[in-house]
């Protein structure tokens, strides 16, 4: 529920800001904000959809959004800062083609989360995303610079990193974050593969 709840109405607050900045000034990047508010309230029901299915029933329901090519951690970075943060993305290996759905929405989520809590509580800082695989898993690095020294960075409940934390470990994985010596941040996460069994014999 953090989730899909939290992660889609700070992506909603973040465009909603964007879009009223420059309605005026910029009416074309303003509509395409407004869109974003869309979509992200269109997959956000989905996800509940889906999610309250599996609450209701016994049965085997996907978990949104489903496994994606490397090209949707920049979906991902706009969706969570409203692309007005510079983000460098890396990735080194590829998921293996039976990777379970679960693996790549782990790693999809961490990445969101640090992401949205980067503009919240430092700003527009230089941020990098890595993801190095291995034979066993998805290495996941975010790190950030120090805040804005104008800005007064928001109140942190904690929750975000705490579900982080808990849907890396239902994955045999882990979570780890702490404060680097410049004044940054720093999450590094691991996360297993799990086959679907797809195209063994």
């Amino acid at each position: 529920l953090h989730d899909i709840v939290a992660h889609s109405l700070s992506a909603i607050t973040v465009q909603s800001g964007i879009a009223a900045h420059i309605f005026e000034r910029d009416p074309v990047a303003a509509r395409r904000a407004l869109a974003e508010i869309n979509d992200a309230g269109r997959r956000s029901l989905d996800e509940l959809r889906s999610l309250l299915g599996l609450l209701r029933s016994d049965e085997s329901v996907p978990i949104r959004p489903a496994p994606a090519s490397p090209h949707d951690l920049h979906d991902i970075v706009a969706n969570a800062t409203g692309g007005d943060l510079t983000v460098e993305i890396t990735e080194q290996g590829t998921y293996p083609d039976d990777v379970a759905q679960s693996t790549v929405v782990t790693v999809h989520r961490i990445v969101h989360e640090c992401l949205v809590n980067v503009v919240r509580h430092a700003g527009q800082v230089p941020t990098t995303v890595d993801l190095v695989h291995d034979d066993d898993g998805v290495h996941v690095e975010v790190s950030n610079d120090a805040p804005l020294s104008t800005r007064v960075a928001a109140p942190s409940t904690g929750i975000g990193l705490v579900a982080m934390r808990e849907r890396a470990e239902m994955l045999g994985g882990r979570v780890d974050a702490a404060a680097t010596e410049d004044g940054g941040f720093v999450v590094r996460g691991f996360v297993p593969y799990h086959s679907t069994g797809a195209g063994r014999p």
